[in-house]
C-alpha cells in the first residue's frame, strides 16, 4: 500500500497509462483487423487486459484503503 500522495499518485498514474495503452491496442485490432500472425496477436492482447486488469484491481483496493483511512481521521477530528 503507498505510504504518501505521492506514491498514490504514482501508482495511479501508472496503471492509467497501462490500461489506456491496453485498451487503444484493442480497439486498434478491432478498427484494423489482426495481421498474419493473428493468433499470436490476440494472445499478447489478451495478456495485456489481464495485465492492466490486474492493475486496476490493485488501484481500486488501494483507493478504497485510502478512503477507509481518511475517513478514520476525519471522524477523529
Amino acid at each position: 500500500m503507498p505510504q504518501t500522495e505521492e506514491q498514490l499518485d504514482e501508482l495511479l498514474a501508472e496503471t492509467n497509462s497501462s490500461y489506456t495503452e491496453a485498451v487503444n491496442d484493442c480497439v486498434r485490432v478491432f478498427r484494423n483487423g489482426l495481421s498474419d500472425g493473428s493468433e499470436e496477436e490476440l494472445e499478447i492482447l489478451e495478456s495485456k487486459l489481464l495485465s492492466a486488469r490486474e492493475m486496476l484491481d490493485k488501484n481500486v483496493g488501494v483507493i478504497e484503503h485510502e478512503l477507509t483511512r481518511r475517513k478514520k481521521v476525519e471522524n477523529k477530528k
